[in-house]
Protein backbone atom coordinates (compact mmCIF):
# COMPACT_ATOMS: atom_id res chain seq x y z
CA UNK A 1 0.00 0.00 0.00
CA UNK A 2 0.94 3.62 -0.13
CA UNK A 3 0.70 6.76 -2.20
CA UNK A 4 2.27 7.08 -5.65
CA UNK A 5 2.25 10.33 -7.60
CA UNK A 6 3.32 11.56 -11.02
CA UNK A 7 3.28 15.28 -11.65
CA UNK A 8 3.57 17.15 -14.92
CA UNK A 9 3.76 20.77 -16.00
CA UNK A 10 0.08 20.73 -16.90
CA UNK A 11 -2.06 19.74 -13.89
CA UNK A 12 -4.70 17.85 -15.89
CA UNK A 13 -2.15 15.04 -16.46
CA UNK A 14 -1.15 14.62 -12.79
CA UNK A 15 -1.79 11.14 -11.42
CA UNK A 16 -2.16 9.91 -7.83
CA UNK A 17 -2.80 6.36 -6.66
CA UNK A 18 -3.61 5.55 -3.03
CA UNK A 19 -3.68 1.87 -2.05
CA UNK A 20 -4.03 -0.14 1.15
CA UNK A 21 -3.89 -3.82 2.15
CA UNK A 22 -4.81 -5.41 5.47
CA UNK A 23 -5.34 -8.94 6.72
CA UNK A 24 -4.18 -11.75 8.99
CA UNK A 25 -1.20 -14.04 8.45
CA UNK A 26 -1.55 -17.79 9.01
CA UNK A 27 1.72 -19.62 9.71
CA UNK A 28 2.06 -23.29 8.85
CA UNK A 29 5.12 -25.53 9.12
CA UNK A 30 6.31 -25.04 5.51
CA UNK A 31 4.35 -22.05 4.22
CA UNK A 32 2.20 -19.13 5.26
CA UNK A 33 -1.01 -17.64 3.88
CA UNK A 34 -1.99 -13.98 3.97
CA UNK A 35 -5.57 -13.28 2.88
CA UNK A 36 -5.84 -9.52 2.44
CA UNK A 37 -8.56 -6.97 1.85
CA UNK A 38 -7.39 -4.45 -0.73
CA UNK A 39 -8.52 -0.94 -1.65
CA UNK A 40 -7.27 1.46 -4.30
CA UNK A 41 -8.27 4.88 -5.57
CA UNK A 42 -6.76 6.67 -8.59
CA UNK A 43 -6.99 10.35 -9.49
CA UNK A 44 -6.14 11.96 -12.82
CA UNK A 45 -5.91 15.73 -12.97
CA UNK A 46 -7.48 16.02 -9.52
CA UNK A 47 -10.63 14.04 -10.44
CA UNK A 48 -11.34 10.51 -9.22
CA UNK A 49 -10.65 8.19 -12.16
CA UNK A 50 -11.17 4.73 -10.64
CA UNK A 51 -11.84 2.86 -7.40
CA UNK A 52 -11.20 -0.76 -6.49
CA UNK A 53 -12.07 -3.01 -3.56
CA UNK A 54 -11.05 -6.63 -3.39
CA UNK A 55 -9.66 -9.66 -1.65
CA UNK A 56 -6.32 -11.29 -2.45
CA UNK A 57 -4.27 -14.14 -1.08
CA UNK A 58 -0.48 -14.01 -0.89
CA UNK A 59 1.18 -17.37 -0.28
CA UNK A 60 4.87 -17.67 0.56
CA UNK A 61 7.22 -20.55 1.22
CA UNK A 62 6.53 -24.11 0.13
CA UNK A 63 2.90 -24.65 -0.77
CA UNK A 64 0.95 -27.73 0.36
CA UNK A 65 1.58 -29.14 -3.15
CA UNK A 66 5.35 -28.88 -2.69
CA UNK A 67 5.79 -25.96 -5.09
CA UNK A 68 7.57 -22.82 -3.95
CA UNK A 69 5.28 -19.83 -4.34
CA UNK A 70 5.09 -16.14 -3.76
CA UNK A 71 2.01 -15.35 -5.78
CA UNK A 72 -0.50 -12.60 -5.07
CA UNK A 73 -3.87 -13.35 -6.57
CA UNK A 74 -7.56 -13.04 -6.13
CA UNK A 75 -10.33 -10.92 -7.46
CA UNK A 76 -11.58 -7.42 -7.09
CA UNK A 77 -14.35 -5.13 -8.18
CA UNK A 78 -12.91 -2.31 -10.22
CA UNK A 79 -14.02 0.21 -12.73
CA UNK A 80 -13.94 3.80 -13.83
CA UNK A 81 -15.97 6.31 -11.90
CA UNK A 82 -19.09 7.33 -13.80
CA UNK A 83 -19.58 11.02 -14.36
CA UNK A 84 -23.03 12.47 -13.69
Amino acid sequence: GGLNTRTYREDQFNERILSARAGPRFLFQKFDLRPEFTARRRWLGGDVYSRALGLSNAETGESPLGVAASVPGGGDATGPVRRR
